[in-house]
């Protein structure tokens, strides 16, 4: 399968907001999100056609812009089902249980607090854990042995086999 130049920069863009969220225990909190987002630098193609990004040259962006653009690259990752947003709080401040993207479609800035993200659809069946794992010990520069495989798992929360299989 070939894929086009915007398709390999959203399939990398999200490995490596996945990535994040897979040594996370499965799940972020949106502040965290943003925070690493802003960092990463969300590729031109999340964002909206006609939406200019005035970005282009490296120290320019004002930290309005990053906070910006870090929301709309989230927004695009969930909005095609790579993220789950999960409330973690319902409308009465009770504990939510599980309310997610589906069941609470908006959150203003001020409600985000109360919001994590894990993979969705999209991740679980583009991503495998062992391909995750793969994944990370090469961005990381690590041999991917059996004990990074184990350490990736204990950080994920799951016991991943060398094969691949979650135990």
């Amino acid at each position: 399968m070939v894929l086009a130049k915007d398709e390999k920069s959203i399939l990398g863009f999200a490995a490596m907001v996945l990535s994040l969220i897979f040594v996370n225990n499965m799940s972020i909190s949106h502040d965290q999100l943003v925070l690493y987002v802003r960092k990463l630098g969300p590729p031109d193609c999340v964002f909206p056609a006609g939406e200019a990004r005035d970005m282009s040259v490296a120290g320019s962006a004002t930290d309005v812009q990053l906070e910006s653009a870090a929301h709309t690259a989230i927004a695009y990752l969930a909005r095609h089902s790579y993220l789950d947003k999960i409330s973690l709080h319902s409308a009465n401040g009770r504990q939510g249980f599980g309310e997610t993207q589906a069941t609470q479609q908006t959150a203003d800035a001020e409600g985000e607090s109360g919001v994590e993200y894990t993979w969705g659809p999209q991740a679980k069946v583009k991503f495998e854990m062992m391909d995750m794992a793969r994944f990370i010990a090469a961005v990381s520069g690590q041999e991917c042995t059996p004990d990074f495989i184990k350490a990736v798992g204990r950080a994920c929360g799951q016991n991943i086999s060398a094969t691949g299989a979650v135990e």
